[in-house]
């Protein structure tokens, strides 16, 4: 309690709150992918009794389901102002969908679209090489994730499930919250440091002190 009380001293407000605020997304996020892993509460429901939205607003639904992923992805990775991810989130999103509507739903053309936006915008903002690492160390991550949690995706629950609409967006909360908890992290610690005689952070925030040169 010493100790605690001592770290906490040495804190601002701001960062007490930033602190928190971690503690309570992690929490959450770890609540409902405890939830989906086990197939337990809303995915124990009836999804067939469930009435899904017409497909326009199933559409629309996703879209800023995508735009709230995307504001805090390239927050993390092009250290802008959120006007600016926001912008580009939406720009990217609404491409998204032309992309789909072309290849008729084809994600893989969608996919491929995704990634290239994941290394060449940032690069665009941060204009070095290690642009590149933190945009394959993101990446990584959320394949990751997504694979860790596919098994309880689809759990004891009928494989259909995984195509449902409904289903898809309860089981997206935990994702979209482990992009969030990822930003706070590496906003409240100023990025992540992997070994000892690492010369700069992962997903570091402060560029200024970064060499101009490779």
């Amino acid at each position: 309690m010493k100790r605690l009380k001592e770290y906490f001293s040495n804190k601002t407000g701001e960062q007490i709150f930033a602190l928190c605020l971690l503690v309570s997304v992690v929490a959450v996020m770890l609540f409902c992918a405890i939830v989906r892993l086990c197939g337990g509460l809303w995915f124990t429901a009836d999804l067939e009794s469930i009435h899904e939205p017409n497909p326009i607003l199933q559409e629309v639904i996703m879209a800023i389901l995508l735009i709230f992923e995307l504001l805090f992805v390239y927050k993390i990775l092009c250290r802008t102002k959120w006007i600016i991810c926001f912008a580009i989130s939406v720009a990217q999103t609404l491409l998204c969908l032309c992309i789909g509507l072309i290849s008729n739903g084809n994600g893989i053309y969608t996919n491929i679209f995704n990634i290239v936006c994941y290394f060449i915008i940032p690069l665009l903002f941060v204009r070095h090489w290690f642009s590149l690492i933190d945009s394959a160390i993101l990446y990584l991550l959320e394949i990751l994730y997504s694979l860790l949690f596919l098994t309880g995706r689809i759990g004891g629950i009928d494989i259909n499930a995984a195509y449902n609409f409904i289903y898809n967006v309860l089981g997206s909360i935990d994702y979209k919250l482990f992009i969030v908890a990822l930003y706070l992290l590496i906003k409240y610690f100023g990025g992540f440091k992997l070994w000892k005689k690492q010369k700069r952070l992962i997903f570091q925030t402060d560029l200024k002190t970064q060499k101009t040169t490779p």
